[in-house]
């Protein structure tokens, strides 16, 4: 089959690079990852047109102004085989894109996703747990990385969890969860310390239609300390929008697609945010927390247990 009657569209999110003027990503193919492809304004230009939808080369072509011709071709080619473009688009929904990343070593454990951690009806009674315990206002997360969300916050060390838990019933088998071996063995060949965690905070966060979070790092525990793991559970999600963004510092990482049900836990010092939901959805509702393996002397100015709403 000839190339400009066939159709291809991007087969993944892609993070772009800008260095001195020019436009570059990085190849997807597991032969040469760490292939840096540069891109003229054709090229950039094309690729928009591919990321709307699948196309054909030619159509693609016309739309940039430019002429079909072998070079076009070519350069399709090259995007195909670094597993930019791809004919086979059967569904954009997976829970998590890999960004390359050169910080980030093949097999380095950064995050970790449970697509069905939680069934429906247990998602349901936390998220029913939350909106009837009378916890949720003004998020206490202040700044303009959480302007307009609801939420609430607890800080506590590990010696009050079961006291959390009568107070609060429906995060057990949250914790159940989180807390399970299994994701503890996951990061601990990573640069993650091996002991357990001894201090938590958790937070609801509600984020309404059309907003997210700026990007950030955890350090609520102190305002200082980075977490070791953050785990998220989203209870409500929307269906465009509201991806989960990780960052090593300011080298992308991956991309996450929320699902209710979902549990995500990712490494405490990477940089993350929320894209913005759509300004029609429903709200983005998820219940997170940060896991400290805190010294002495830190441990020791953690409350025991302190909940903090507004």
């Amino acid at each position: 089959m000839k190339m400009e009657s066939r159709k291809f569209a991007l087969k993944v999110p892609l993070s772009l690079l800008v260095f001195a003027g020019r436009l570059a990503l990085w190849s997807r193919n597991e032969s040469s990852l760490e292939h840096l492809l540069w891109l003229d304004s054709t090229d950039a230009a094309a690729l928009l047109q591919f990321s709307a939808a699948p196309r054909e080369p030619a159509e693609v072509a016309k739309a940039v102004g430019v002429e079909y011709n072998s070079e076009f071709e070519r350069l399709i080619d090259k995007l195909v085989q670094h597993r930019i473009l791809s004919e086979h688009i059967t569904d954009c929904d997976e829970p998590f894109y890999p960004l390359y990343s050169p910080g980030i070593k093949k097999g380095d454990a950064v995050c970790l996703v449970e697509s069905d951690a939680l069934g429906s009806h247990i998602v349901r009674d936390i998220a029913n747990g939350i909106m009837m315990s009378g916890l949720l206002g003004e998020n206490p997360l202040s700044g303009a990385n959480f302007g307009g969300t609801q939420g609430f916050r607890v800080r506590f060390r590990r010696d009050a969890l079961d006291r959390l838990i009568k107070l609060m019933p429906w995060t057990q088998p949250y914790f159940d969860k989180i807390l399970d071996e299994n994701v503890a063995r996951h990061f601990s060949a990573s640069r993650l310390e091996n002991s357990q965690p001894n201090a938590f905070y958790l937070n609801a966060l509600v984020i309404p239609p059309g907003r997210g979070t700026g990007l950030h790092v955890d350090t609520l525990q102190d305002l200082q300390t980075k977490p070791s793991l953050v785990s998220v559970l989203y209870l409500e999600t929307v269906p465009s929008g509201g991806l989960l963004y990780l960052c090593d510092a300011s080298w992308p990482v991956g991309l996450v697609n929320p699902r209710p049900g979902m549990i995500v836990h990712f490494r405490g010092d990477l940089t993350h945010g929320v894209t913005n939901t759509p300004s029609s959805s429903v709200v983005r509702f998820s219940l997170v927390c940060e896991q400290y393996c805190l010294n002495e002397q830190k441990i020791a100015l953690c409350p025991k247990l302190e909940l903090v709403i507004r």
